[in-house]
């Protein structure tokens, strides 16, 4: 798992994402279940994946088991990728 893909998701979705919510781990913490992301947060996360990270992520992937962990993510754009 490339290391400056993790950070640089992470930093996203803390600073946009879980704004409020500095309780949450999003290393750890189902992204899903705590609200953080649901179909306006997955919308703003594809955009900044294939913005920032020049990853297009098909409609095909737009399932919430895809998003559900910080993991997941990393997973999907690294899958993507290759």
């Amino acid at each position: 798992m490339s290391g400056a893909l993790k950070l640089s998701l992470a930093t996203f979705v803390k600073n946009e994402l879980a704004r409020g919510q500095p309780e949450l781990d999003v290393e750890k913490d189902s992204l899903v279940d705590s609200g953080v992301i649901d179909s306006v947060g997955i919308m703003k996360l594809v955009s900044f994946i294939e913005k920032e990270l020049h990853v297009k992520i098909g409609d095909e992937d737009l399932l919430p088991e895809n998003f559900e962990t910080l993991s997941d993510i990393v997973k999907l754009v690294e899958s993507k990728r290759a």
